[in-house]
């Protein structure tokens, strides 16, 4: 019974959906066989120096794409 348990985990595992995340996306067609999940912008204003930054930067494309993960994320 322990080889069944661990072949249907193992096909469990692969019939989970798979999404990618596009980081520090520049808006170029990229051609991957995933679900894009979001693409994330560059930000020249983003750093780890700025603490809450999508509080600061509320209108930056990146505070939009890490919004819209979350959404995703939260749908799943």
């Amino acid at each position: 019974m322990d080889g069944t348990r661990r072949v249907l985990k193992i096909i469990g595992n692969l019939l989970k959906p798979v999404y990618g995340i596009i980081n520090r996306d520049d808006g170029r067609e990229i051609d991957i066989p995933l679900r894009i999940a979001v693409r994330i912008h560059c930000s020249c204003e983003a750093s780890m120096d700025i603490p809450f930054f999508v509080e600061k930067f509320r209108d930056d494309p990146l505070t939009k794409s890490i919004g819209e993960l979350a959404e995703f994320i939260l749908k799943l």
